[in-house]
């Protein structure tokens, strides 16, 4: 009897401990499985969090929308930045001009003008697309067929600019150059400048443009947009610097802008660009001003130029370079 019992409470006890063991592994199972859960949730909250990140860096990063319109005989590319638009027109003419406007929801001011008839033509018929009146019109470098933008808008300048403009002004002698090259196709007609403005900010259809006097024209920064107007950039072309001290005013504009950090960044001769290609045009600044300092010769110059920028048009403003940098 006593054997039996013996046996009977060892099985019970085998059993007791067999429970207890089941019972322990359940429980660490359970752990274990809260503890993945918890990972997978951390994991999935650090990826969302990730992914947000990712998409406020890419909004800091793209501050507009670009859309392009093929007009015909030029191209107009619209940067959106939500209250301000810039409609930037390639011309596609034989001077690579380039002409901008500025719409607010009060109206648009021009800047700068297409010289070319067939291009003015085109322009009007886009502003007319737009349904807002040209209220204001800038005069920085390029003034011929201006007029375009009709005759109840203001036309502004500053001194230096409307001097370059009238008889005797550089501007004017360039405008009755291209009158002689191009024949009736281009528009000689400079409009008369109806406010002469100082350096300094202004305001126009309610965006704020701060305003940098040139010897002949005037270069322009409008900080809603983070964006800056001069007459020539162009990442890939060659600039006129006729002397070191125009190498010098290259290196030290780029500079600025590479420092400012520009959204974009506009120009007379060339499609918008980046801040790339302020960082681009002061490598080319600096390279050209030290070919400038060990060349002997107008010829060698030009030869070392086009052998460090192979890729550059503007063969032409290479050549005034040159011609300036060697002159006796």
């Amino acid at each position: 009897m006593r054997k039996l019992i013996t046996v009977t409470m060892a099985a019970a006890m085998s059993a007791s401990l067999l429970a207890g063991c089941s019972g322990g592994t359940a429980a660490t199972q359970a752990e274990e499985t809260a503890a993945e859960t918890a990972v997978t949730e951390e994991e999935t909250a650090a990826a969302e969090e990730s992914s947000s990140a990712a998409e406020t860096q890419a909004e800091e990063k793209e501050p507009y929308t670009e859309t392009t319109v093929d007009l015909g005989v030029g191209v107009m590319q619209v940067y959106d930045f939500g209250n301000i638009k810039v409609h930037a027109y390639e011309s596609l003419d034989a001077i690579d001009d380039e002409s901008y406007l500025i719409e607010s929801e009060s109206g648009l001011t021009a800047l700068e003008a297409p010289g070319f008839k067939d291009n003015n033509s085109e322009l009007a018929a886009y502003i007319e697309s737009l349904g807002k009146p040209v209220t204001s019109v800038l005069l920085a470098y390029h003034p011929a067929g201006a007029e375009v933008y009709g005759a109840d808008a203001e036309y502004i300048a500053t001194a230096n600019a409307q001097a370059a403009q009238q008889d005797g002004g550089s501007v004017k002698g360039l405008i009755d150059g291209f009158v002689q090259s191009f024949g009736e196709d281009y528009d000689g007609t400079i409009p008369e400048v109806t406010r002469v403005i100082e350096p300094g900010t202004i305001e126009l259809n309610g965006v704020e443009y701060v305003v940098t006097d040139d010897a002949d024209g005037f270069d322009l920064v409008i900080p809603e947009i983070n964006t800056v107007f001069t007459h020539m950039v162009g990442s890939d072309v060659h600039n006129i610097m006729p002397s070191i001290e125009a190498i010098d005013a290259l290196i030290a504009q780029m500079q600025s802008y590479v420092d400012a950090d520009y959204t974009l960044i506009l120009s007379s001769h060339y499609v918008p660009e980046t801040i790339e290609a302020a960082k681009t045009k002061l490598a080319y600044a600096e390279k050209m001003k030290e070919l400038a300092e060990t060349e002997t010769t107008e010829e060698d110059f030009i030869a070392a130029a086009k052998e460090a920028f192979p890729d550059y048009s503007g063969e032409n403003y290479l050549q005034m370079t040159a011609a300036g940098l060697y002159q006796n």
